[in-house]
């Protein structure tokens, strides 16, 4: 039979018993330790119940940012999509980097021309083609009576004619918004902007570059909801290629009618370093230019027409202005089969040649069939004419010289013609030198020679000493010029001379319109998770 003591005992829960167990061998002998056994117990319930809220918190912590950070992950992919987007909208921009996208939002979008040539200038491919149909379409075109192919003041040219280079749907306020409210630019900051998505959370663009190939871009976009922020890097495709803008050539020669319009006075094809000294011309000075817009630094007149003077002692043009044409110098007639064939002219002589003895011959040229007559004159130390002192080359008829050297006329030199009667010279390719020093003087004389440099240094009392045209490559190069002070003066027209009937227009004269091709813009070939880098 169990003892009231052991009958205690055997009753008690076993988890009492267990605590009891723990304690020191003279606490449980002791009569009276229930109390010190309920507090050990308590304590020890406290301490499971403490570890199992804490890790029940972390657990539903890390639960919370987890989805978070996928939900960024979907915020930046939403971000990506909404730039690829406006990008397939405008793909002329997607060929641009975010630098040159907040170059653009501060322009002022009520001003499309600006906001157009902000784009275009950044895309060289494009610049360079707009600047080839600016340079065709600035030179204007007569109807045949009046000077053709001047180069005319530039205008700003339609926003309309680009509008299939720079998108479809081109609109200057459009495209200034989009930069700003789908990609984030700031126009007064290198940085960009958070950009809203649904009501929690939000992207933004870090980067945009065109890649080395320039068949493609990298973005860098990061989305972020709560604290939680992830950052994508994709790499988006987008390709152009750029046409038309160049000028049609013509196939074959296309003659201005303009033959009856007064001949300038002086025509010159090379445009540098020209020194016109004291030099006067009466008429016209016409220069050939190949590229309009290089000719810049004078304003135009009321007609649009330049009146530039980019030279040391610019031409002084009485009766007439200084005007630049992309209109080509014409060439110089070939020496017809029947020419005469003529010695150098070093002294008096007086042509045609009618029943005139020469070693002991008696000679009478002939006319060729166009009615002049034509000589070839030979060259004599560099020079097919050469006068001196006082002599004279007398003209009696229509008669062209073709030479085959340098033309000097020094002295008191003269070359006299006939009131009705007009001289013609043509210079070859050895013809580099066209001048008159001294007081020498010619009559009507039409002087055309493609490859010399022309002047008059000097003048004497001759007033004008050449009354007619001068057509060379350049004027005043190695000569003084000095205290001539008197005129070149033009008193025929185009018609009047062979070459003048010549005329032809530029070979290039119409601009092709600029056509752009974008492929693939803004599709993803890839994308990679990145670290989170600095918001800024």
């Amino acid at each position: 039979m169990l003892t009231k003591n052991q009958n205690k005992n055997q009753k008690k829960p076993l988890v009492t018993n267990f605590i009891r167990h723990l304690l020191p061998f003279g606490v449980r002998s002791q009569q009276g330790s229930t109390l010190p056994m309920a507090i050990g117990l308590g304590s020890a319930m406290m301490i499971v119940g403490t570890v199992a809220v804490m890790k029940g918190g972390q657990e539903s912590t890390n639960t919370i940012s987890s989805e978070q950070t996928k939900q960024a992950m979907a915020v930046a992919e939403a971000g990506v999509t909404n730039v690829q987007s406006f990008l397939a909208k405008n793909p002329s921009l997607a060929m641009l980097d975010l630098e040159d996208w907040q170059e653009i939002v501060k322009v002022d979008p009520n001003d499309p021309k600006k906001v157009e040539d902000k784009i275009v200038s950044a895309i060289p491919a494009l610049a360079e083609k707009v600047e080839e149909m600016k340079n065709a379409t600035n030179t204007s075109s007569s109807n045949g009576n009046q000077e053709s192919y001047l180069c005319k003041a530039a205008q700003p040219s339609s926003t309309s004619s680009l509008d299939s280079s720079l998108g479809e749907t081109f609109n200057a306020e459009k495209i200034i918004e989009g930069l700003q409210s789908v990609a984030g630019v700031k126009s007064n900051s290198k940085d960009t902007q958070w950009v809203s998505v649904g009501n929690n959370g939000s992207y933004k663009l870090l980067g945009y570059s065109r890649n080395a190939s320039e068949d493609g871009a990298i973005a860098i976009i990061q989305g972020k909801v709560g604290n939680a922020v992830a950052q994508l890097a994709i790499d988006l495709q987008g390709s152009f290629n750029v046409e038309g803008g160049t000028i049609n050539s013509e196939s074959t020669p296309i003659m201005i009618d303009g033959s009856g319009d007064g001949a300038p006075a002086l025509w010159i094809t090379d445009n540098t370093d020209n020194d016109f000294g004291n030099n006067d011309f009466g008429g016209n000075v016409k220069i050939t230019v190949s590229d309009c817009k290089k000719m810049v630094g004078e304003k135009p007149d009321e007609n649009g027409n330049f009146e530039y003077q980019p030279y040391k002692n610019g031409p002084k043009s009485k009766g007439g202005t200084t005007v630049l044409t992309k209109e080509p110098m014409p060439p110089v007639p070939t020496p017809p089969s029947d020419a005469i064939s003529l010695s150098a002219i070093t002294g008096d002589m007086t042509l045609p040649r009618i029943n005139v003895r020469v070693q002991g011959k008696t000679i009478s040229d002939t006319k060729s069939s166009d009615g002049y007559y034509h000589y070839k004159v030979n060259v004599s130390q560099g020079n097919s004419i050469n006068l001196k002192g006082n002599d004279t080359l007398s003209i009696n008829d229509n008669v062209i010289l073709h030479l085959d050297g340098n033309m000097l006329l020094s002295g008191n030199s003269k070359i006299k013609t006939d009131s009705s009667e007009k001289l013609q010279i043509y210079g070859s390719q050895n013809t580099t030198s066209v001048g008159i020093n001294g007081g020498g003087e010619s009559g009507n004389v039409f002087i055309h020679a493609p490859n010399a440099n022309a002047g008059v240094n000097g003048g004497g009392s001759s007033y004008p000493n050449i009354s007619g045209s001068i057509w060379v490559k350049s004027w005043g190069k190695g000569w003084s010029n000095s205290n001539s002070g008197v005129l070149v003066a033009n008193s025929g027209k185009y018609a009047d001379y062979l070459s003048g009937e010549t005329r032809q227009k530029p070979k290039s004269s119409t601009p092709e319109p600029i056509t752009t091709t974008y492929d693939n813009v803004g599709k993803v070939s890839n994308f990679t998770r990145q670290p989170v880098s600095s918001n800024k």
